[in-house]
């Protein structure tokens, strides 16, 4: 099986372990088998077929045979090829193993210490041909999948992070059969395939990136098998269809939550302004401010304003004896329009700001926009909501950091990475902890190190449950930092 497994993870692009240079460190060796050539093995460890026969110089006009060992030049991406992990990974989508595992059928939930997990991810194997590697650009390929087509890069840091979260949990005893596919972003075909691999019935989670109809059809399996299903990334709250499911990412509820619950806490005695625009804000979140400001703020230290009817008035409600919150709910799916809407209230509440204490509470985004300046945010006391975001001053994200630099040689990528390491610490241990009531009462206070921690509630039409989690960070002197977590 460990054979079958190390040819999967060079299949399907996946390269990791916490053991990376058991050999030298500038270089592996390979044994030859039957029918491979220097073509085939140097895909095999994302490298050029001149880069082995620069380490081995006996080799001459490409004849290799079978039972020979060459050696490989190691580069940030291979080098986990050359050791094998200490813990059982069964990513059987391509080669499935003959080796059993415990069946739901043999083993109660509350039994369980072995995990059936399967990661749907779209991998883009088929691309991987039209890729160069070698040794210098496999980080260059990495950025450039922000500008060109190299889509095999995009979603491979939250395998990373998985794998991370596996290795910790292995030394917690934790047994875990990990099948990893290669689903497109919307594939609804590849996914029905895949759905109907043997095993996938016999599932304790599965975790999907993928778009809204390939998740619409995972979803449907998981109800009818009874598997908890994470969605990993969308806020849609339209994605909550059946009682396993489970949605990290907030919604704007979720979020105002959050900013009323710090403000009461946190900030108290402060003056409260929810700008809004009848036009440009969803009406949702517009009606859930209206009916339940005042369950956060009973003594009245708030107004709500119709900023586009009422700019003009913003001025006459500051208070210059208190510090002045400025809550903005104004957006729309029209970038530009968010653009100048940035870049207006924040020129105005600037020239504000010299004769009233201002913080400003709006969307993340705006710190990407090129037309609001970074010393203007600054000046604001800029807030803003997120699940994830590289916080250095996070201790748990630290030690992730260093964990990820030693397996991979490179940093995390913004999301995907923490995400996958908390989502497979967070339910893994959940499952174990809780049993068989783990659909009924998901939430625990185990977090074994996680990066941010998850708090699920059931949603309102009772399908689904949804993480309320996120962090408040702020701008302070040019560095963004967590300021609470609800």
């Amino acid at each position: 099986m460990k054979r079958l497994l190390t040819i999967f993870l060079f299949l399907m692009g996946i390269l990791c372990s916490n053991t990376c240079l058991a050999q030298d460190d500038a270089y592996g060796t390979h044994f030859v088998q039957a029918g491979e050539t220097l073509y085939s093995i140097a895909k095999k460890y994302f490298i050029t077929v001149a880069d082995i026969q620069e380490a081995n110089t006996e080799i001459k006009d490409n004849n290799i045979k079978s039972g020979e060992i060459i050696r490989i030049p190691k580069t940030a991406r291979n080098h986990s090829l050359f050791s094998t992990s200490t813990y059982e990974v069964d990513e059987q989508a391509i080669f499935p193993s003959k080796e059993k595992s415990p069946s739901k059928s043999s083993a109660t939930k509350s039994q369980k210490n072995h995990f059936k997990v399967a990661m749907l991810l779209p991998l883009f194997y088929d691309n991987i041909d039209e890729l160069s590697f070698n040794q210098y650009n496999i980080e260059e390929k990495k950025i450039a999948n922000i500008r060109n087509p190299y889509k095999c890069f995009s979603y491979i840091s939250f395998y990373e992070g998985a794998r991370i979260a596996l290795d910790k949990l292995e030394k917690q005893g934790y047994k875990v059969s990990l099948y990893v596919f290669d689903v497109g972003e919307d594939d609804t075909q590849k996914m029905a395939k895949t759905l109907e691999y043997p095993t996938m019935k016999e599932m304790d989670l599965i975790v999907p990136l993928v778009f809204k109809n390939s998740f619409s059809m995972v979803s449907s399996f998981a109800q009818k098998n009874s598997i908890p299903v994470v969605n990993p990334m969308s806020s849609a709250d339209n994605i909550l269809t059946s009682e396993y499911i489970f949605k990290i990412q907030p919604n704007d509820v979720s979020e105002a939550k959050t900013i009323l619950t710090y403000i009461a806490e946190k900030q108290k005695g402060s003056q409260v302004i929810v700008l809004f625009d009848d036009s440009n804000t969803p009406s949702y979140l517009l009606n859930w401010y209206k009916n339940n400001i005042t369950t956060y703020l009973p003594d009245g230290s708030w107004t709500m304003l119709n900023y586009r009817k009422s700019a003009n008035k913003l001025k006459s409600y500051l208070k210059s004896d208190k510090r002045n919150i400025i809550v903005n709910i104004i957006k729309n799916n029209t970038g530009d329009f968010n653009k100048t809407h940035a870049k207006k209230l924040s020129q105005s509440l600037a020239e504000m700001a010299s004769s009233y204490k201002i913080s400003l509470f709006a969307q993340y985004d705006w710190l990407n926009y090129g037309n609001v300046d970074y010393s203007t945010m600054d000046k604001l006391d800029f807030h803003f909501t997120l699940t994830y975001y590289n916080d250095y001053t996070n201790p748990n994200f630290v030690n992730f950091v260093k964990e990820y630099r030693k397996n991979f040689k490179t940093e995390p990528d913004k999301i995907y990475a923490a995400l996958g390491y908390d989502i497979f610490m967070y339910f893994l241990t959940a499952m174990k902890e809780r049993g068989e009531n783990f659909m009924l009462t998901p939430n625990t206070k185990n977090t074994n190190g996680m990066i941010n921690h998850f708090r699920f509630k059931k949603s309102e039409n009772n399908l689904g449950w949804q993480n309320e989690t996120t962090t408040i960070y702020k701008l302070s002197n040019y560095k963004i930092q967590s300021e609470w977590s609800y």
